[in-house]
């Protein structure tokens, strides 16, 4: 799936989540909505960017979403961070530059 197509989802489960938290704030972190939500989010910090204009583009979306920038500072594990930074390095051609990314 594309970044683009990737923020899209985002965006549409964001939205059925605030309408189910909404609705009954009691299920906010228990509920599927919740679960796609951060499925979504996690979908856009681990998508392995192949380019420098997906990689502003990544960047710019995630700092403009006051979730995903949560998700990424209070992440549980330092294996989080390296994935979301992995994720930014577009393949090349020799192999080396990353290589090993997600």
């Amino acid at each position: 799936m594309m970044l683009e197509a990737l923020i899209a989802d985002y965006r549409k489960t964001q939205a059925a989540w605030t309408i189910k938290f909404d609705e009954d704030d009691s299920e906010e972190n228990t509920c599927d909505e919740w679960r796609a939500y951060q499925d979504a989010g996690w979908a856009i910090i681990g998508y392995r960017c192949s380019d420098m204009a997906e990689i502003s583009q990544k960047a710019c979306f995630i700092a403009s979403d006051a979730n995903l920038t949560d998700t990424l500072a209070n992440c549980q594990t330092e294996d989080a961070v390296k994935f979301f930074l992995a994720s930014m390095i577009p393949p090349v051609d020799n192999g080396n530059i990353g290589e090993n990314a997600p």
